[in-house]
């Protein structure tokens, strides 16, 4: 089966998808791109008056979702994978100037069967479209409830296979907790508008009935589409209270500043607060994951000093930016934060391969005893801002903020 893998929208075809919308025009709206299928009803009692009425009205008269009951929608129950397979199938066919009505399964087939097929159909011809929409593997994620992102790639596919595009109401260059471009692009479409004042999109959330409606009818209905004024995120000011460019360790002559810090104390200061286990050990004081952050910076500094010992180039900002796709303000973390993770990263793997180490093999441990004495010999010492901090108020903070999206 070929064509498995995640969609990405290459950068023609997201330059495409944000001009003016080409695909057929249907009565029901001058600009809907939706027929009505079906007379408009009473609101459902459960949707009435709330966020999502207007779409979820929208998608019942379509013939896209209809309600668990004649007065129940309920918006805020998952969608599973079958589920959306049907409800895009039909969104394609409407889109195209179909029906939107499919024929019955054959005797043994899956009731979704008729759907899954059409839609790998229509989407054989993209270069990429979801890896879920497998006919041979399908069935094991039928199921199972839909993730807020694969729905989204799977109607960003719809409309790819469709020539449909949409206008550009907004201009984001970033979405706080993801760098995949065809969620930016809905963003910036005023199809998607986030769960906070940032615009969090919670990618990996489970997909619930109101959203889906909501953003079905915003492609379909341009009238419904959102402007944002979305309120950015600073993980360095808005969690820990530090400006980024601000030296919060030193070792020897070298400075380290809160942004090159911030990932790794927020990623340990959030493990810790999930669950308090790291590594199978249990841990329950924040100070504990100061310290293990503390020692992922003396770590990238050991990996600095053998790189020159070993004369192992590090790559350039430029390259560490196009090879692991830096966004800058992506978890609220800068460019330059992020730049020092990846390149020391990539340096890493640069000293796996001068050790002669398969960088997928997990016996790492020659160069690990390179590394350990270098790592060993170094002093870091806090600054009174970092030391000051009180951690159980920031992890708080983490907990709520677009990090933890």
């Amino acid at each position: 089966m070929k064509k498995r893998k995640h969609l990405r929208i290459t950068a023609a075809l997201l330059a495409l998808t944000m001009l003016l919308t080409t695909a057929p025009v249907f009565a029901y709206g001058s600009a809907n791109l939706l027929p009505q299928k079906r007379a408009a009803s009473a609101a459902f009692a459960d949707t009435k008056g709330t966020w999502c009425d207007a779409a979820v009205q929208t998608c019942y008269e379509a013939g896209l979702i209809d309600g668990k009951s004649a007065a129940r929608y309920a918006p805020t129950d998952s969608l599973t994978y079958a589920q959306i397979t049907v409800i895009c199938a039909r969104f394609r066919s409407l889109l195209t100037g179909g029906t939107g009505t499919f024929s019955a399964p054959a005797s043994g087939e899956a009731w979704y069967a008729p759907y899954l097929k059409d839609l790998i159909a229509a989407l054989s011809t993209l270069e990429y479209y979801p890896a879920f929409l497998d006919a041979d593997a399908f069935a094991q994620y039928a199921n199972t409830p839909c993730s807020r992102e694969d729905f989204v790639n799977v109607v960003a596919s719809v409309l790819a296979s469709g020539n449909v595009t949409m206008t550009t109401l907004n201009h984001l260059t970033t979405v706080p907790d993801s760098n995949d471009a065809t969620v930016l692009a809905f963003y910036n479409a005023g199809i998607l508008t986030g769960s906070d004042a940032y615009g969090t999109f919670h990618a990996g959330g489970i997909l619930n009935r109101g959203q889906a409606a909501a953003i079905l009818a915003r492609v379909g209905d341009p009238s419904q589409r959102k402007t944002l004024s979305l309120q950015s995120f600073d993980l360095c000011r808005d969690v820990f209270g530090i400006a980024p460019e601000t030296v919060v360790l030193t070792a020897g002559s070298t400075s380290l500043t809160m942004e090159q810090f911030s990932y790794y104390l927020a990623f340990y200061l959030l493990s810790e607060y999930q669950n308090g286990v790291l590594n199978g050990a249990a841990y329950n004081q924040p100070a504990e994951a100061m310290s293990l952050a503390i020692g992922e910076m003396k770590s990238d500094l050991a990996v600095d000093q053998l790189a020159k010992a070993k004369s192992v180039t590090p790559s350039s900002a430029a390259d560490v930016i196009a090879d692991y796709n830096v966004t800058d303000g992506m978890l609220g973390i800068t460019q330059t934060g992020w730049v020092w993770y990846y390149s020391h990263l990539s340096l890493y793997y640069q000293l796996l391969l001068k050790y002669n180490i398969n960088p997928d093999d997990s016996d790492t441990s020659a160069l690990d005893a390179a590394l350990t004495p270098l790592k060993s010999a170094l002093t870091v010492t806090q600054s009174a801002a970092l030391s000051g901090l009180n951690l159980k108020a920031v992890q708080a903070r983490l907990a709520a903020s677009p990090y933890n999206g």
